[in-house]
């Protein structure tokens, strides 16, 4: 980080733009950002499973004091930490909301799963969603033509979560999977 300049080493959250037109993110990181980020378990030499923390088998890359002390100012701490790698101007902003960029996950990573899983026969014959509609949600996605990120994302964890509950029984050890067989 040396030899950058306070904006260069300060990073910048990915900007968003919401369905009434507010623009989010789009600034510098700020103290809520990196909070979040390192009292992650996995910063702490931890991992999270089931609700529980257990050892890690992986260094720590923060000091468990520094993020993690009951009763205490964590984030004052972490500020503290952090201070002599961060400019005062993203130390010193407002907590913000963090953007998941899932408009840009529904055109790239996930493109062909979402239809593969909201298209299948068995997600059709459910009765559920009218797949006139969907293929209209998608290509209109798809093609930028609006933000249907929202609408997309629901109607797939809804399938997901049927094919998981219901269809597989919510007792059995195995996953359902993504594409019916």
């Amino acid at each position: 980080m040396e030899g950058l300049s306070g904006s260069d080493r300060a990073g910048t959250a990915r900007l968003h733009v919401a369905k009434t037109g507010r623009a989010i993110g789009g600034l510098p990181f700020s103290r809520g950002h990196l909070y979040k980020v390192l009292s992650n378990p996995i910063y702490v030499g931890e991992i999270a499973l089931k609700g529980r923390r257990h050892e890690g088998q992986h260094p720590a890359i923060a000091d468990q004091t520094t993020v993690k002390l009951p009763g205490m100012r964590k984030k004052g701490l972490l500020r503290d930490a952090v201070r002599p790698w961060l400019p005062p101007e993203v130390l010193d902003l407002p907590k913000q909301g963090f953007c998941v960029p899932m408009a840009e996950w529904l055109r790239g990573d996930l493109r062909e799963m979402v239809p593969n899983v909201l298209l299948d026969s068995a997600t059709l014959n459910r009765g559920y969603f009218r797949e006139d509609a969907v293929r209209s949600l998608l290509t209109r996605h798809e093609r930028n033509e609006a933000d249907n990120s929202n609408m997309i994302w629901s109607l797939l964890v809804h399938e997901l979560w049927h094919r998981e509950f219901i269809d597989h029984g919510a007792g059995s050890s195995q996953p359902a999977g993504l594409v019916a067989a």
